[in-house]
């Protein structure tokens, strides 16, 4: 099976004060959707075949693009 992975860095984001890091959670589902949009319009590539997959405060950021761009195939958390 031909796939492309691609890893969300968000260690500044997601280091220091807990509560910190929760809210960044929103900006790294706003990035994902731009991503997303992205490889969209200009690759012409359905949301439906992405599958996001994250841990702990990445699941729910993962949850968060999710809620952001419908249509995305498959989120795991």
């Amino acid at each position: 099976e031909d796939v492309n992975c691609i890893l969300t860095d968000w260690r500044g984001g997601s280091s220091g004060l807990y509560t910190d890091a929760v809210n960044n959670v929103r900006i790294v589902g706003a990035e994902l959707e731009y991503l997303v949009n992205f490889l969209e319009k200009d690759y012409g590539y359905s949301p439906a075949n992405i599958h996001f997959i994250g841990h702990s405060l990445g699941a729910h950021a993962a949850g968060e693009a999710g809620r952001r761009k419908p249509g995305i195939g498959r989120i795991t958390g």
